[in-house]
């Protein structure tokens, strides 16, 4: 072969290796660009393991000085001065709040979540926790679960409607305590069902944002309780019980620890 003929073939050579890359280079930028996104929808719809996320509840932001210390006032008091420095340790120890919603897609998988999460939860509806609670909530750049007992709404001492839709447009959560607090397990299906739904309805229409997550009223569920709330639209139920959550708790009975002025976060949160 001449010199000629051998520069032809390495030339012809060269020629079929470019047209090859480009051809890949194509199928490569198709497949690419027909693989489907990722999203929290389609990442696995399973619990990270050993997650812990404290869910802690308050309900009078009040002196208890004035109560026996083995009472429920006393017991389900905080004052306000230890409610701010509790806050404040938890602001230094770098917990960060959540709502309910966010701890069901961190413990199912479908998202990351802070840190050291933390859900921050009131009952009963005192007007305390409009007044003292909240400005105290957002100094510290924090939100919390607010559920509502809706037949006490506007009643004296208790909150207002129109401090509920401020509490909710400065993004507190607002929940569901039932219509009257009435023990669930202690009363018929049928009664059952208006107090978990007529609740519900009447938060939605002064919020105008879904109601999905509910207290038990002095903790009195079971699973007959559980699967109406379940079916009444309600995505997770919570008690009282002191310790934290896990993957392993049932979302609809899920349990959280009081605070008062005799608790210790450090040895009560993880």
């Amino acid at each position: 072969m001449t010199l000629s003929s051998k520069f032809l073939v390495l030339g012809l050579l060269s020629l079929a290796a470019i047209v090859l890359s480009a051809s890949t280079a194509k199928i490569r930028a198709s497949l690419i660009s027909s693989a489907p996104i990722a999203s929290a929808s389609t990442l696995p719809n399973t619990p990270p393991k050993n997650k812990k996320i404290p869910i802690i509840v308050y309900h009078h932001v009040r002196s208890p000085k004035l109560f026996g210390r083995n009472t429920w006032s006393w017991i389900l008091s905080v004052s306000p001065d230890v409610f701010e420095k509790q806050l404040q340790w938890m602001d230094d120890h770098h917990y960060t709040t959540i709502d309910l919603s966010t701890y069901v897609q961190i413990m199912k998988g479908e998202r990351a979540g802070p840190e050291k999460p933390i859900v921050i939860t009131f009952d009963d509806n005192n007007e305390s926790q409009y007044t003292d609670a909240m400005p105290k909530l957002l100094n510290h750049h924090m939100t919390a679960v607010f559920y509502i007992i809706t037949h006490r709404i506007d009643q004296k001492t208790f909150l207002t409607k129109d401090q509920i839709k401020d509490m909710s447009a400065k993004g507190m959560d607002i929940e569901s305590h039932t219509a009257t607090h009435a023990m669930l397990s202690m009363i018929g299906t049928t009664l059952m069902d208006k107090e978990l739904k007529e609740s519900k309805k009447t938060l939605e229409e002064i919020t105008g944002k879904p109601v999905l997550h509910i207290a038990y009223p002095l903790t009195a569920q079971n699973a007959t309780v559980r699967q109406h709330a379940r079916d009444a639209g309600y995505i997770t139920g919570t008690i009282m019980d002191p310790r934290t959550a896990t993957e392993k708790d049932d979302f609809l009975k899920l349990p959280r620890i009081t605070l008062n002025d005799g608790s210790k976060l450090e040895k009560l949160l993880p």
